[in-house]
């Protein structure tokens, strides 16, 4: 981490008079510590535009000094989203090709063959527009006139409550996010008793190593909702932890379990601490995650200082207003430690992309489009496909991941009635009793 810029009151009142002085006829002076005092009651007679502008200006270099330099590293989620602008809204665009056809030695065309891309869009955003009131004039003067070290100490107090109350805000928001993905039932559960003594700890420690070898060593589909063929190196990897975890594990066995050192994940801001109850009521204690699954975006133009006026005290007063777009990508890797306890499915329900007619040839994508958790429980939508029906073509089969339901040129299917239909079948990782179907009508 860079060492901190010591930033003195002197120097804080110099930039900002320098840059009132530019807009405004000059009228602020340059201060020594000798004259910092006076310079309280030389603003205090300063015309009105001239106030507002000084207290703009203080709130812009107050903010962004805290906003991208001094607490780059230290919020939670700060390392993941960075600062990055956003013109209008996030999309999330990602094509996968499907996956090749077995080798067919007497048919080697089908080899080659060229299929379609997958191509997915998704919205799963949320958005947090906050308000936070900044110190009147009044204040400013006072805080000047009690000295430079009063003042510094006002300076970083004020534009420090505005920054906690705003990253605050913004965990709330993440965690309300999470919460609905793990209702909806788009994040992938893991159960495992909680890692609180040595035979826990290393059961979990088994999972993530397995889970972080799958990510890295070759693409998968089975981690994220969307089915997208992916895979995340050992370096891309983030932690969440519940914070009664953190605090009974830190050190030893979360460092032991996650094939880190422990101080290290905190230092580079890869491991993320969250309340106890955040996470689905406390249910989820753990997460092992690709950087990408969390985009966070201040809206152009954001933080916006403004100011408006108190007819109460007769004043402009200032406000900072923060507006963030939150979204999770279903593209992106990531795996939820959950209490085995708190999981149970007890349904769902399958849907096809362009409705549930065929013809000989196409290829159609199914997906699990809700999910029934027991009550007080919560489940997912992964699992794997597999076709009921015989196929009569060779050519027709499903990818068990991704749902994708291949249809040969000459498939017959099954007779049922004066139909002929395909019974998709989707099998619960949770339960491997629980199944849904679905009927694909074949077109004669």
């Amino acid at each position: 981490m860079a060492k901190r810029k010591a930033i003195s009151g002197s120097g804080i009142i110099n930039t900002i008079a320098a840059a009132v002085n530019k807009v405004a006829e000059p009228q602020l002076p340059f201060v020594t510590k000798e004259t910092f005092r006076d310079f309280a009651h030389q603003l205090a007679q300063a015309p009105d535009t001239v106030q507002n502008l000084f207290m703009t200006n203080l709130c812009n270099l107050g903010w962004y000094q805290k906003f991208t330099a001094m607490r780059q590293y230290e919020g939670m989620f700060r390392k993941l989203y960075g600062e990055d602008i956003l013109e209008d809204q996030m999309v999330v665009y990602a094509t996968d090709t499907i996956k090749s056809r077995a080798y067919d030695p007497d048919d080697a065309t089908r080899f080659l063959e060229s299929h379609p891309l997958r191509v997915g869009q998704q919205f799963i955003q949320s958005s947090l527009k906050r308000q936070y009131q900044f110190s009147t004039i009044e204040d400013v003067i006072t805080a000047i006139g009690q000295g430079e070290g009063y003042f510094l100490s006002f300076y970083n107090n004020a534009v420090t409550a505005m920054w906690n109350s705003y990253e605050h805000d913004n965990n709330v928001a993440i965690k309300e996010m999470i919460n609905e993905m793990a209702k909806e039932g788009n994040l992938r559960l893991v159960p495992v008793a909680k890692p609180t003594d040595q035979n826990t700890v290393l059961a979990m420690k088994v999972e993530v190593d397995t889970i972080a070898s799958d990510w890295e060593s070759d693409l998968t589909r089975e981690f994220n909702v969307a089915g997208y063929n992916t895979h995340t190196p050992s370096d891309e990897l983030f932690y969440l932890f519940n914070n009664r975890i953190d605090a009974l594990n830190k050190n030893y066995n979360l460092a032991w379990a996650f094939n880190e050192q422990y101080l290290d994940l905190k230092k580079d801001g890869k491991a993320i601490v969250m309340d106890s109850k955040a996470l689905a009521d406390g249910a989820i204690y753990a997460a092992i995650f690709d950087r990408t699954l969390f985009e966070v975006h201040n809206r152009v133009g954001h933080p916006r200082v403004t100011a408006f006026f108190n007819p109460t005290t007769l004043e402009d007063e200032r406000i900072l207003t923060c507006f963030t777009l939150f979204g999770m990508n279903l593209f992106a890797n990531s795996a939820w430690f959950i209490d085995p306890e708190k999981v149970g499915i007890s349904g769902g329900e399958l849907d096809v992309v362009g409705g549930d007619n065929a013809n000989r040839g196409d290829v159609k994508e199914i997906f699990v489009s809700a999910i029934e958790a027991e009550e007080g429980k919560y489940a997912d939508k992964f699992g794997t496909f597999s076709l009921v029906t015989t196929p009569t073509d060779s050519n027709t089969y499903i990818d068990p991941e991704s749902g994708e339901l291949f249809i040969g040129a000459n498939e017959n299917g099954e007779a049922s009635g004066d139909d002929r239909v395909l019974q998709v079948r989707w099998t619960s990782h949770l339960n491997s009793n629980l199944t849904v179907d679905k009927m694909i009508k074949l077109n004669v």
